[in-house]
Order: structure tokens, then sequence, then C-alpha cells
């Protein structure tokens, strides 16, 4: 009985260290500062001045690959230079490579479905969407299909502020 009592007290704790791990797209944190090295190293993205400036929020862009898939990056930041958000475009076609990397990282998801989708000439398609909340409030959404059939997104996201008592965020 004892041996039970500390295997479960084990699977707690390991549990509890998972869901404490912090937000990330390929060791870019939410709610951290990136530096440019970072950025670089993980996305591509080089700071040009007219392209990328978190002095004024102004979101970076760049491309990767995630498990082989070609990615389009982008990330937006908050304040002191913290990074919001990350928006990931991919073609749709990898939805199927991306869905288990995605189950392998967050756990099983909170929200697993599909929805109906039209596009402008009539066409429809079964949309699938996986969506993930994290003990802090992040959120992890990815669909096979964003904007167009073509191109599916994956976002991470920080919890949305929320005002003080005195209204201030």
């Amino acid at each position: 009985m004892r041996t039970f009592s500390a295997l479960i007290l084990l699977a707690l704790a390991a549990l509890a260290f998972k869901t404490c791990e912090a937000l990330d797209l390929k060791g870019v944190e939410l709610g951290k500062v990136a530096t440019e090295e970072q950025l670089h190293e993980a996305f591509g993205i080089t700071f040009r001045s007219y392209e990328c400036d978190r002095e004024i929020l102004r979101p970076c862009r760049g491309s990767t690959h995630i498990e082989g898939v070609p990615v389009y990056v982008v990330v937006h930041f908050g304040r002191g230079k913290t990074v919001d958000h990350i928006v990931v475009d991919f073609l749709s076609e990898y939805y199927e490579t991306l869905a288990p990397a995605a189950v392998a990282k967050w756990g099983k998801p909170d929200a697993n479905g599909a929805e109906r989708m039209q596009n402008s000439f009539g066409a429809q398609v079964q949309n699938h969407v996986m969506g993930w909340t994290l003990p802090d409030g992040s959120s992890v959404a990815l669909a096979q299909y964003a904007a167009d059939i073509q191109h599916g997104t994956l976002l991470l996201k920080l919890p949305d502020l929320k005002p003080t008592n005195d209204g201030r965020l």
C-alpha cells in the first residue's frame, strides 16, 4: 500500500512539473523577453527597423521548419518587449504531420473537433481544430484551415490582460 501511495505522489509530482512548463515554440517563451539571437535562431528573424521593432510593438516575421514542415512565423510583442503571442502559418496539407507533434508537446487537447467550412466559391471542407488551455490561462490552437483552404494556423497566446481594480491594465 505504501508503494502504491508513493507511486501516486510521484505521478502527481511529474504532472505538476509538466503543467508548470512555460509555453514556448522552439525555445522562445511567451511572457519572456526573447533576444535577437533567439528569434533569429528559432525563426530566422532578422532585425531591420522597418520589418521588426519591439520598441513600438511591431511584429517580427520569419520562417523555419517544425517537424520538417516549412512554416511562416509572426511573433507579437507586449509591454516590456515580452513575447505576447506567436502565429504560425503552414500549408494545410501538413496538418496531419503537425497535429501529432502538437499532441506530443501539449498533451491531449481540451477541444478537438471538426467544423464545416466553405470558401467563396461554395466548396466545403471539414476544418479540423484542436485547442489547449494551460493552467496559467495560456492557450494553444491548431486549425487545419485558417483564412483559406490552402493554409492552416497554429496560435500560441498568453492569457488576456485583465484590468486591475483601478481599471489599469
